[in-house]
């Protein structure tokens, strides 16, 4: 029994040693505060993101980052050393939002725990001026025939701001714009109180249309109003 033992120690030291080896370095990505609530924003208004990004592991931490539509990445360090410290800077243009809003910035990484995360910002978006019902004029019609709508443009958070101009495009497109009495203003929504009048013309091609209206103000923080006409034309 005795001969058993130590011929069983002696195969056991013949084993390689290789599955015991000592666990190779790697880098660890370490980002504190990698979703953000902004709160409420004013449209128009530019927010400024910045992410520290720790590399807690042994080896360099090798980073790309890929935003989504609204979210632009001004700055990243794309190498980070062991056991230091580096950023992505990014920022949101909120003119063309209103309401929430969720933003993100998706990271690679060469950690192996973490090859991928996930950055998110949200806030929530008050606008300066309104479209009602909405900025989005649906249409549908005959090929040759002629259709309008209207939205109404009203303040927000302010009555000081006049309309300037409008720009309509293309040339199937017209737009007119008048400023309403105070016996056609919608109830509640201030003084300064716009009607948009879109006509489709005849010219219109067959087929899906769209279309941008865009309206001009003198207010600083909304000097632009986009209104989208989008819709069929039916050929008979």
């Amino acid at each position: 029994m005795k001969s058993l033992s130590i011929t069983a120690l002696c195969l056991l030291c013949l084993v390689p040693l290789s599955g015991f080896s000592a666990t190779q370095p790697h880098a660890v990505i370490v980002v504190e505060d990698a979703q953000r609530d902004l709160g409420e924003v004013i449209q128009g208004t530019v927010l400024e993101l910045m992410f520290a990004v720790e590399n807690q592991g042994d080896d360099v931490l090798e980073i790309s980052v890929r935003p989504t539509c609204g979210c632009t990445v001004v700055d990243f360090d794309s190498s980070i050393a062991a056991h230091q410290t580096g950023a992505i800077k990014a920022l949101i243009d909120t003119k063309s939002f209103s309401g929430p809003i969720s933003k993100s910035i998706l990271v690679k990484t060469n950690d192996p725990a973490r090859p991928t995360l996930n950055l998110l910002a949200r806030a929530m978006v008050t606008q300066i001026i309104e479209v009602l019902p909405r900025p989005l004029v649906r249409v549908q019609a005959e090929l040759g025939q002629a259709t309008h709508s209207t939205v109404t443009i009203v303040p927000a958070l302010s009555n000081s701001f006049e309309i300037t101009s409008i720009e309509a495009g293309p040339d199937w497109l017209e737009a007119d714009i008048r400023r309403l009495s105070a016996q056609e203003r919608l109830p509640g929504k201030g003084e300064t109180q716009y009607e948009l009048d879109l006509r489709i013309s005849e010219l219109a091609p067959p087929g899906f249309v769209e279309a941008k209206v865009i309206v001009k103000t003198d207010h600083p923080d909304a000097p632009e109003i986009a209104v989208k006409v989008v819709g069929v034309i039916t050929s008979t």
